[in-house]
């Protein structure tokens, strides 16, 4: 096998391990955020918690596009 095939698949599997690895700390930091935001209803929260738990791919991109983004704005004082 030539060696240059080799290194193709390694620098692919260190980018796949390293994009895992971002996504992971993304997806605890959206948990984190999660579980320590108030939200207006315990219900709001337990609906939010699962769609992230059982939802690993889109739940917390869901989260941060939906709450976390809205959260950004207020605090920067912009509205929309």
């Amino acid at each position: 096998m030539n060696p240059y095939v080799n290194i193709v698949f390694a620098m692919l599997g260190l980018f796949f391990l390293v994009l895992v690895l971002v996504y992971v700390v993304f997806w605890l930091w959206m948990l984190s955020d999660l579980v320590h935001k108030k939200f207006k209803t315990r219900t709001m929260m337990l609906e939010w918690f699962l769609l992230v738990i059982f939802v690993p791919l889109f739940g917390p991109l869901l989260y941060y596009y939906v709450i976390k983004k809205k959260e950004i704005k207020i605090k920067k004082g912009v509205k929309k």
